[in-house]
C-alpha cells in the first residue's frame, strides 16, 4: 500500500520547493491557479502554476472552438452533437496547459509497494491529496496570488478538481 507518513513529508518538501521555485525565478507572476497532483502509474507527484491571464487566453482559444462547433452543428440540425459540446470554460483546468506546468517533479517513493491503485489506494491516496491541499493552502501565503487564485488536486478522474479558493495576502 500506500506509505502515508513518508507521502506526506515527500509532497511537503514538493510543494515547498515549488513555491521557492515560483517565489525566486518567477516573483512578479500573479498566480490564478495551482495544481497539486500524484501520477499513481509513474509513482511521480508535481505542482503546477498558472495565471490569470494565461488561463484566459487558454479559455478564450477553447471556447472559439467550441462556438465554431455549436454553431456548424445547430446549422446541420444535429442535436445530439450539440449537446456533446461542452460549456465555456472560465478557468484553465489542465495542469498540462498551465503557464508554469511542471515548476517542480518529484518521485514517491511511497508509493513503490503499490503494485495496483484500486479503488481502496485511491480512497486512500484522495484523503492524502485532501490533507496536502489544505496543508498548501495555508502555506500558500508566500505567493503572489490572484484574488481569485485557486488550488486543486488530482483525484482517480481527472488531474484537477476539489478546488478551493485561496485568499490573497
Amino acid at each position: 500500500m500506500i506509505d502515508e507518513p513518508a507521502y506526506i513529508s515527500e509532497m511537503q518538501a514538493l510543494i515547498r520547493s515549488a513555491f521557492g521555485a515560483m517565489t525566486t525565478q518567477h516573483p512578479d507572476a500573479e498566480i490564478y491557479t495551482i495544481s497539486i497532483w500524484t501520477d499513481e502509474r509513474t509513482r511521480k507527484s508535481a505542482v503546477s502554476f498558472d495565471t490569470f491571464a494565461h488561463s484566459q487566453a487558454m479559455c478564450r482559444a477553447a471556447n472559439a472552438t467550441w462556438q465554431q462547433l455549436r454553431e456548424r452543428f445547430v446549422s446541420e440540425g444535429d442535436d445530439r452533437r450539440l449537446s456533446l459540446v461542452p460549456s465555456d470554460k472560465l478557468r484553465n483546468n489542465n495542469p498540462a496547459d498551465f503557464e508554469f506546468p511542471k515548476i517542480a517533479i518529484s518521485d514517491n517513493a511511497s508509493l513503490n509497494a503499490l503494485i495496483v491503485c484500486d479503488d481502496q489506494a485511491w480512497r486512500m491516496l484522495d484523503r492524502l491529496l485532501e490533507q496536502i491541499k489544505q496543508w498548501a493552502a495555508r502555506e500558500s501565503a508566500c505567493l503572489n496570488l490572484h484574488p481569485d487564485a485557486e488550488l486543486g488536486v488530482n483525484g482517480r478522474n481527472t488531474w484537477y478538481g476539489n478546488a478551493i479558493k485561496i485568499p490573497a495576502t
